[in-house]
């Protein structure tokens, strides 16, 4: 009978402690976007427009619907950044960051309720019939740089017109790499 309950206090202390450290995990991805407030944070556009997030889908990619019409779902690939795929689409493979890059996201978008704002710029939709957005927290963070500060995506910027949007996604991707996080830790000790 002890050693029952020795197993118990064992097995309940270890979902402690597993608890305890997804919690730290969360927190150290957060931060990210605390941290680099100064590059990630810039003035809404006046054009944009106000999303209801229903799922993340990945790290660059949400589903949901614009406020002024809740009936029609859209898909909204993040433009300016290219983060590692959970399932790739014909190989069903993984790569190294995916499924935090997603979490990243879901933990910054879930924070403020689900409610981002959208604004364009050159290209209207992908070759997947995606609307390409910059997406912006309503406290301002450019959610699509925190993405690339914290180390979990590369720029591609071939479809942004916008200057500040491409100094801040350059930034990140600098600072990130510089830094070795996320997938950077990875490819440079290749």
């Amino acid at each position: 009978m002890k050693k029952f309950f020795a197993f118990v206090l064992l097995f309940l202390g270890l979902c402690c402690l597993e608890l305890f450290l997804r919690q730290q995990k969360e927190m150290r991805l957060l931060s990210h976007g605390e941290k680099y407030r100064n590059i990630t944070t810039l003035s809404i556009p006046g054009n944009a427009e106000k999303f209801i997030v229903t799922h993340v889908v990945d790290g660059d990619t949400i589903e949901g619907y614009f406020e002024k019409s809740p009936q029609k779902m859209q898909n909204v690939r993040y433009l300016g950044i290219d983060t590692p795929e959970i399932a790739h689409r014909t190989s069903g493979s993984f790569q190294y960051g995916g499924k935090t890059a997603a979490h990243l996201n879901e933990l910054l978008i879930t924070q403020h309720d689900y409610k981002v704002f959208l604004a364009k710029d050159t290209k209207n939709t992908d070759a997947y019939d995606r609307l390409l957005r910059h997406v912006f927290l309503p406290d301002g963070t450019y959610l699509n740089s925190v993405i690339l500060c914290a180390g979990y995506g590369k720029t591609y910027i071939q479809d942004i017109a916008i200057p500040p949007y491409v100094k801040a996604l350059q930034s990140c991707e600098l600072l990130a790499k510089n830094s070795l996080r996320g997938i950077w830790s990875v490819t440079a000790s290749e």
